[in-house]
């Protein structure tokens, strides 16, 4: 019916545009691991297609749901919980920080509305405090882009031990 390797050739210059977007969003992966796994989701998007087609549950061609299915499959992969979105009103008004994953599910609901919205890279680091429990403590650019330091999160948050 389909021949994944002619859909995924046609499809490649879309997957290499889709690579670009979800390489910052961890370390993990290279571009090469992003193409691998592009291509076992045009395989798995071949089999989901026949499935749904059966069931008549789907109005799109092929090539259109094999890449919006290679999508969510990288954006999947990709998301690490390191990247979280930063959500100003369209005053300028921060309003919240979201994952990655809770962010994709209210975009264009903030869309609509008019905000705006800006990547930060997320860095967690677990210390303990003195009486040996573990305490986890966020770090977030500020809206310049720049990193708080260990020192001024922890003085801002409160969080000294002796």
């Amino acid at each position: 019916m389909f021949d994944t390797n002619h859909i995924f050739t046609v499809l490649l210059p879309q997957i290499r545009e889709i690579i670009k977007k979800v390489e910052g969003f961890n370390d993990c992966y290279t571009a090469d691991d992003y193409l691998q796994e592009a291509y076992l989701a045009c395989l798995q998007a071949k089999k989901a297609y026949q499935r749904t087609k059966t069931g008549a549950r789907t109005k799109m061609q092929f090539p259109v749901f094999c890449q919006w299915y290679i999508t969510k499959r990288l954006c999947r992969m990709a998301d690490t919980g390191e990247v979280a979105y930063q959500i100003y009103t369209r005053d300028g008004e921060y309003m919240e920080t979201l994952y990655n994953g809770e962010f994709r599910k209210v975009k264009k609901e903030y869309e609509k509305d008019g905000c705006r919205f800006r990547s930060v890279r997320v860095v967690e680091d677990l210390f303990r405090n003195w009486d040996g429990r573990e305490i986890e403590i966020q770090l977030e650019g500020d809206i310049n882009g720049n990193s708080a330091s260990i020192e001024e999160t922890i003085e801002k948050k409160g969080m000294i031990y002796g």
